[in-house]
């Protein structure tokens, strides 16, 4: 886990991927990561991968094919807390 974690705060490697190599999920990676006071890596392909993610949940639950721009919202508003919160 170290060994990712380290790769990661490089930049050599995704969130996604660590948390592979590691043999845990996201979650507990983004866990470790903050318990290491790593900061997260956050950049506009990562905000549309989550995007698409969250319209494909979207469609699955609701059968919609717009995403609710409240849940836009607070994606939005959280990325840029969380990205700011590390950056500055």
């Amino acid at each position: 886990m170290k060994y990712a974690a380290r790769l990661y705060a490089e930049g050599s490697i995704t969130l996604e991927r660590a948390a592979m190599d590691a043999g845990i999920s996201r979650r507990e990676m983004r866990g470790y990561l903050k318990q290491r006071k790593i900061p997260t890596q956050y950049d506009i392909e990562d905000l549309e991968e989550d995007m698409k993610k969250l319209l494909q949940k979207d469609r699955k639950i609701a059968g919609k094919q717009t995403l609710d721009l409240n849940i836009v919202r607070y994606l939005l508003d959280f990325r840029l807390n969380a990205f700011t919160k590390n950056h500055l």
